[in-house]
């Protein structure tokens, strides 16, 4: 079977630096359990009210903490080798801002 995994929220964290640079923004106390969905806007109306794009400020003006320095997700590597080793094809698919974040 090929199975296709994002790597962005699957295996690697990008909600903590996220939640990490908007606390840090707007001098709140958001907490992982807050997020309520993958809409930026949804997820973090503080931009909206300050007339700020929460997509520039995360994936192109803090685009090493979100993209490229996200920690991968504990048992993450393990778990794609134990379904490599049952014989499913991986495919890792991930849409990135820029060729930067793609390597």
């Amino acid at each position: 079977m090929i199975i296709k995994l994002d790597i962005d929220g699957v295996l690697r964290d990008m909600e903590s630096p996220m939640i990490r640079l908007y606390n840090k923004r707007f001098r709140t106390h958001m907490k992982l359990g807050d997020l309520i969905s993958y809409d930026i806007d949804k997820s973090f109306p503080l931009f909206q009210n300050a007339g700020i794009d929460g997509h520039k400020f995360f994936f192109e003006d803090h685009l090493q903490e979100c993209y490229i320095d996200a920690d991968v997700y504990e048992g993450a590597a393990e778990a794609v080798k134990l379904l490599r080793e049952q014989g499913h094809v991986i495919h890792i698919v991930s849409h990135q801002p820029s060729l930067k974040a793609q390597k």
